[in-house]
């Protein structure tokens, strides 16, 4: 009888750990949906003309690591990009806009990618919320319908506005692209490169092969979790506009 009595206990003491760390967890997720809001508020987008302005000064306020905005029309990604000053190259993928450890975490990019989107690949890393934020409608491209109909990408700096034409998505290993591939500026790498992603079975993915991409472009390389650690997926865009 007392060692199911102590067992009784023991179930109770671990059912209110449980609903405290509930609890915790949600106020975390409220205040980080709160910051996003807030950020929002300083980026005034549209779905037909892309980012119209973003007070960068304001959202420096909030984190002194944010250098630029993302917009996709008729998706819910519309954030800051973030590049991190610390020592940890992917200290976005596991902190939040106020610095705080945990998810949503942030939209980034690596230091690898210069912050002017001067690169041949400038790959952008979110993860794959199940409550629909961050970079989890990258997924609503493994629709043919969906990846015809929403092929916009805009992007905006303190210096430039960028508006990006989408031309493949795709499942892709779990290899970090730009250490895989850490010569672009090597148009022999690129291009390669290239041919590796348009070249893909198209009954796997999809590729818009009507948009013409080269060696001598830039592109943009959007990257998500799938649920498999072995896996990720990739959108990707080319530069077609800047000003």
């Amino acid at each position: 009888m007392r060692k199911k009595r102590a067992i009784f206990y023991i179930c109770i003491v671990i059912a209110m750990i449980c609903a405290v760390l509930l609890v915790l967890l949600g106020v975390q997720r409220m205040r980080q949906r709160q910051l996003t809001e807030k950020a929002q508020d300083q980026a005034a987008v549209s779905e037909e003309t892309g980012i119209e302005s973003v007070d960068f000064a304001a959202l420096r306020e909030i984190n002194r690591d944010i250098y630029a905005w993302i917009y996709i029309p008729g998706t819910e990604i519309n954030y800051p990009i973030l590049q991190s000053s610390k020592d940890e190259e992917d200290y976005y993928l596991n902190h939040n806009l106020d610095g705080s450890r945990g998810k949503p975490a942030c939209i980034y990019t690596q230091r690898r990618n210069n912050r002017d989107f001067t690169d041949p690949n400038t790959v952008i890393y979110g993860h794959n919320m199940r409550d629909g934020s961050m970079f989890r409608a990258l997924h609503d491209y493994q629709d043919a319908e969906f990846f015809v109909s929403h092929p916009m990408i805009y992007i905006r700096t303190p210096e430039k506005k960028l508006a990006y034409q989408v031309f493949a998505a795709y499942r892709y290993d779990n290899r970090l692209i730009l250490e895989a591939f850490d010569d672009f500026t090597d148009p022999e790498v690129f291009a390669d490169y290239l041919d590796e992603v348009l070249n893909q079975d198209t009954s796997i993915c999809n590729i818009n092969r009507d948009v013409p991409v080269t060696p001598e472009d830039r592109i943009i390389t959007l990257e998500t979790c799938i649920g498999n650690d072995d896996y990720r997926y990739i959108v990707q865009a080319v530069l077609t506009e800047e000003g």
